[in-house]
């Protein structure tokens, strides 16, 4: 995910935050898995950004959150 790289976090620091593996994390990044609906509301809001930035970029991204 790109956000991952915008906000500066490692897998190892988003993978903490999210409360999931770095594995789960990096299958989620190299789209071989998709996170659950409720993890994307928790990271939206852990890191201040719009889920629909989350999913495809658009709405609110980590710069306009700071």
């Amino acid at each position: 995910m790109a956000f991952r790289d915008a906000v500066g976090f490692t897998v190892e620091q988003i993978s903490a935050v999210a409360g999931v593996t770095e594995e789960t994390w990096t299958s989620w990044e190299n789209d071989r898995a998709e996170p659950r609906a409720n993890r994307l509301d928790m990271l939206a809001r852990i890191l201040q950004v719009n889920i629909a930035w989350l999913l495809d970029g658009q709405g609110r991204g980590p710069s306009e959150a700071r």
